[in-house]
């Protein structure tokens, strides 16, 4: 089995880049364009409209439109604290990680301040505290309203707030957003603030509340022209009608994402992780094969990996029974096959790094369907001396008796 890997980062996408140029210069920052096409420089500035740049030290600084960028990958992020918090991130420990990536924030260039918040506020959401995400996100939003991922901000900050049941700062910043986007002809905005209201919605009175319903259709994301907030709100909406027991609606939602992830590995199995956990009741062989496929890939977090193994143990526990409940030879030597399948998914499942409630169920269920080894033979009972005068008498009696002759015989 693979050991847990790499969580799906806001900044961090996909590249590699060296610390340094060999010829001692900062290692340039790589730039993925809305064509797909990227391209290595030295980035002054990031604002709403423009990205400012040089193609090498000390050159002419140069202009890009900021609408023809997808996303930003800083040479700085593969050493140091960046580094740091992205491996702690990796393996699970998200409040170690949002530490590393405050400690960044704290550095003098604008990326530093930038992504270096924004990286702390995800990995306190992923720890289960959205207050303190809320706060992150917060130093973004008051500190560069002319940034790039300023309206990102804004909206990770008013869901943060709502998912911390802080209705009425989430409110405020929805209506803000709203104000903004009309203000400015601007969509997105609007579409930000109906997610930060459906959030709302949903954390006060659950699926069922129709104003949920409502601001879900005027959230309009789409994955090609705003990837990360498309990808953030879709997949916590994904989630979120998996806990309501609503499974239907959302592989509805999972499958509609799945088509843009498709050169998309990390993000692709955060959506089948909770693909398969919103099968589970319906289809509990589909739940397995979805599940199943996080051994595969070396993406996802420690903690869905942890998650998908003992579910799927026990999902594969479960068909055992029932195959072993039917009177057909075959049926039971598929179930002892199952079972051993089952073995050692929970296995892994018990024994990886890191605390998760998951391992202790691992562990349980491991317990119960591993064959218990048969009880040794009895032992031979020791002579007694009661047991020893008995055969005496027998054995004189044998040797007195005289041998008869072999003519008479």
């Amino acid at each position: 089995m693979r050991a847990p890997r790499l969580a799906a980062s806001l900044a961090a996408i996909v590249f590699a880049c060296p610390g340094f140029a060999a010829d001692g210069d900062p290692a340039k920052d790589k730039v993925l364009l809305r064509e797909g096409r990227p391209m290595e420089v030295l980035i002054e500035s990031e604002a709403g409209d423009k990205i400012t740049y040089r193609t090498i030290a000390g050159g002419q600084v140069v202009e890009k439109r900021a609408r023809d960028v997808l996303s930003i990958v800083y040479g700085g992020m593969t050493e140091g604290e960046w580094k740091a918090g992205a491996e702690a991130r990796a393996a699970g420990r998200y409040e170690e990680a949002a530490d590393r990536f405050s400690g960044v924030a704290g550095g003098e260039r604008e990326w530093q301040k930038v992504y270096g918040a924004m990286a702390a506020g995800e990995c306190l959401e992923l720890a289960g505290k959205p207050a303190a995400a809320a706060e992150e996100y917060a130093k973004v939003v008051a500190g560069f309203p002319k940034h790039r991922l300023w309206l990102d901000a804004c909206y990770r900050q008013g869901m943060a707030l709502a998912l911390a049941k802080k209705d009425a700062e989430a409110g405020k910043i929805a209506d803000e957003l709203t104000a903004y986007g009309k203000k400015n002809n601007l969509s997105p905005a609007e579409a930000r603030a109906a997610a930060i209201r459906a959030a709302a919605a949903y954390v006060k009175n659950g699926a069922k509340d129709t104003k949920f319903e409502e601001h879900i259709r005027k959230a309009v994301l789409r994955a090609s022209d705003e990837p990360d907030t498309w990808f953030h709100f879709n997949l916590w909406l994904a989630g979120a009608y998996r806990d309501a027991s609503r499974g239907r609606d959302a592989l509805r939602t999972i499958d509609a994402m799945l088509p843009a992830l498709d050169g998309d590995p990390v993000r692709r199995a955060q959506a089948l992780f909770i693909k398969g956990m919103s099968q589970i009741d319906s289809d509990p062989q589909g739940a397995i094969v979805e599940l199943l496929k996080l051994d595969c890939i070396p993406y996802g977090t420690a903690a869905q990996l942890i998650e998908a193994r003992a579910t799927a143990g026990r999902l594969l526990i479960d068909q055992a029974k029932a195959l072993r409940g039917e009177n057909d030879a075959r049926k039971k030597e598929i179930a002892g096959e199952l079972e051993a399948t089952a073995r050692v998914v929970l296995s892994a499942a018990a024994n990886a790094p890191g605390d998760h409630p998951a391992k202790a169920k691992a562990k349980e269920l491991l317990d119960a369907v591993t064959p218990k080894p048969p009880p040794p033979p009895p032992a031979a009972a020791p002579a007694t001396a009661a047991t020893a005068a008995a055969a005496k008498p027998a054995a004189s009696a044998a040797a007195a008796k005289p041998a008869t002759p072999a003519a008479a015989r």
